[in-house]
C-alpha cells in the first residue's frame, strides 16, 4: 500500500526530520528503504539528521555507495541539471523526470518503498498546469511500484497551492503558544486526509530525547 505526503512548515520546523520519520515508517512497512533526495540542504546534514532518529551510519548511504544493505539512500537533487531551456517550469520538469531515472536505477533487493523530495518548493519558480500533469505522473508511476513520494515544501507557497490537490494527506507544522507558560511550541496538524473523516491538530510535536513525540 502506497500514499502521498506533503509537509508544509516554515525553516526551521522540523520537516526534515518528519518527512524522514514518514519515509523510514513506510519503507519498513513494506521492508524496503528510502531514497532522500534534497534541493538544498547536502547529504551530510542529512545523515546527521537522520542519527537522531536513531539510523546508524552504516545504513546510510550516498547515491554512489548503495548497497545491499543500505536503509537510506541520500543525494543532492542536481535541480538544474538536464533541462532543455532556462523557463523555470522546463527545469522542475526536468527535475521531475530525473527523479523518476534514478528511481529505475536503484537495486530492487531490498525495494524502493519511499521517495524525499526536500524540498519540492524550492525546485524552481512558478508552476504551470504541465508540471501539475508531470507530478501526479510521477506520483502515479511511483505508486504503481509500490513506492510512496513524500514532498517537502516551504509555508507559505501559494504558487505551489496547487500540489496539495495531488496528494493524499498533508501534515503542516507551525509555531503555537503554550497557553501556561507563553512559551513557543512546535505544533502539528493534519490538514487533508483521504484516509480520515477528519483533520486532527495541531498537537505539540518535537523530539522527546531521540525519538519524535506528538
Amino acid at each position: 500500500q502506497t500514499t502521498s505526503i506533503l509537509i508544509r512548515g516554515k525553516a526551521g520546523m522540523g520537516k526534515t526530520t518528519l518527512a524522514v520519520a514518514l519515509a523510514l515508517a513506510l519503507a519498513r512497512h513494506g521492508e524496503g528503504r528510502v531514497l532522500y533526495l534534497s534541493t538544498e540542504i547536502a547529504p551530510t546534514d542529512v545523515a546527521w539528521k537522520l542519527r537522531q532518529l536513531k539510523i546508524p551510519a552504516d545504513k546510510i548511504a550516498g547515491w554512489e555507495d548503495q548497497t545491499i544493505e543500505h536503509d537510506v539512500l541520500v543525494q543532492h537533487l542536481g535541480v538544474y541539471e538536464g533541462a532543455s531551456t532556462d523557463l523555470p517550469e522546463s527545469k522542475m520538469e526536468a527535475a521531475l523526470a530525473r527523479v523518476w531515472e534514478m528511481v529505475q536505477q536503484v537495486p530492487t533487493v531490498p525495494p524502493l518503498r519511499a521517495v524525499v523530495i526536500d524540498a519540492w518548493s524550492l525546485v524552481g519558480a512558478q508552476p504551470a498546469r504541465t508540471l501539475r500533469s508531470a507530478l501526479l505522473e510521477l506520483i502515479q508511476a511511483l505508486e504503481a511500484r509500490g513506492i510512496s513520494l513524500l514532498l517537502v515544501e516551504e509555508a507559505p507557497q501559494k504558487e505551489m497551492d496547487w500540489s496539495s490537490f495531488l496528494v493524499d494527506v498533508i501534515f503542516e507544522l507551525s509555531w503555537g503558544q503554550d497557553p501556561d507558560t507563553g512559551k513557543l511550541l512546535r505544533q502539528l496538524s493534519c490538514l487533508k486526509s483521504r484516509y480520515a473523516v477528519y483533520q486532527a491538530g495541531p498537537f505539540d510535536y518535537g523530539l522527546e530525547g531521540e525519538e519524535i513525540a506528538v
